[in-house]
Parts: structure tokens; sequence; C-alpha cells
């Protein structure tokens, strides 16, 4: 070729071309994945949380009734025999 100044191989443009990003998508999928899974279990967690939080407080009101139905028992009577006195006085035990 005698005058062949300026002309260049075609196939040798493409040898420059960036592959990293093809070799490294599964590695950003893969953390892409374990990122959305981090999240749901997260909120997984804070559920759990809310609802062991909701059982506690249904334990703590029961126990609390639990407590106080019998206090009821004892003091409804008594407060309805005041109410039934003469004159809303004390009655005599």
């Amino acid at each position: 070729m005698e005058n062949a100044t300026g002309l260049v191989n075609p196939w040798l443009l493409d040898v420059s071309y960036d592959i990293v990003p093809l070799i490294t998508r599964q590695a950003r999928v893969d953390a892409a994945q374990e990122g959305r899974n981090k999240v749901y279990l997260e909120l997984l967690w804070q559920e759990w949380q809310v609802i062991q939080r909701a059982r506690s407080l249904a334990v703590a009101i029961i126990s609390g009734l639990l407590v106080q139905i019998p206090l009821v028992l004892i003091v409804m009577p008594l407060f309805y025999r005041t109410l039934s006195s003469p004159g809303g006085k004390r009655a005599a035990w």
C-alpha cells in the first residue's frame, strides 16, 4: 500500500470498548437484591416489634382488669348499701 496514511483498521476501534460494566453486572444485581432483602427484613422486624408491643399491652390491660374486677365486686355492694340507706348516709354494717 503506497499512500496508506490516514487509513485505520476498523476492527481495532472496538478493542478499547469498556467491558467492566458487563463483568460487574451480576455483582451489582446481587447487591441490589441484597439491599431489597435488607429493607424487607427490617420491615418484618418492625412489624414483629409492633405485634409484640400490642401483645404486651393487651396482657397488661387484661391483668389490670383481673385485679380490678374482684375489687369492684367488693366495693360495689358497699356503694349500693350506702346509697340505699336512708338519707344516703353510711349504713351500719
